[in-house]
């Protein structure tokens, strides 16, 4: 798998690297062509998204030999989401590979919880795209019937508290505006 999914994390990092200027007009997917630079990120993203999604099983007492591979690679995500974050289509597909993170690594993902999970809420603040609401819901999902130590709860708690103080506060603000 590592032989796989580093080069992919290392062609994100290059694309990271190779300098964004964001142009208003690539916010959104729309018809016609796409920027090149974009549609390589969207497209490394998701190939990493269907490494995620093809893990074995593993019991959850025994470690998942996976997770360090993508402790090392959630960096690289995370800084997609603070380049490329205003793109999207971009954020929609690192929210879903947070989701597939979550959803096939179980009880294995928790060592990435935080990083994620901080990600999830500070890209919201900053982006206001709802995608990184629906995967902010896999968290509460997978691990609101998991049986986590308290620490675990009361961090997942405190993360819900701040994802639904953003969403209300991006509520009031829309509705301030068109009651203008």
């Amino acid at each position: 798998m590592g032989s796989f999914l580093r080069p992919i994390g290392a062609q994100i990092v290059a694309l990271q690297q190779s300098g964004f200027t964001n142009d208003k007009k690539d916010n959104r997917k729309v018809s016609g062509t796409l920027p090149v630079r974009l549609t390589l990120m969207k497209e490394y993203v998701e190939l990493l998204t269907i490494f995620i999604q093809a893990t074995p099983y593993v019991e959850p007492t025994q470690e998942h030999p996976a997770v360090p591979l993508l402790n090392e690679l959630l960096p690289a995500l995370i800084d997609t989401l603070k380049i490329f974050g205003s793109v999207q289509y971009i954020s929609e597909s690192v929210a879903k590979c947070f989701e597939n993170i979550i959803y096939a690594y179980r009880i294995h993902s928790l060592p990435l919880l935080g990083p994620m999970a901080e990600s999830l809420v500070s890209s919201f603040e900053r982006y206001e795209h709802g995608c990184f609401l629906w995967a902010s819901g896999a968290i509460v999902r997978q691990f609101g019937h998991e049986d986590v130590d308290d620490r675990v709860r009361l961090a997942i708690w405190g993360f819900v508290e701040r994802q639904s103080i953003n969403t209300f506060r991006l509520l009031i603000s829309k509705s301030n505006i068109h009651s203008d």
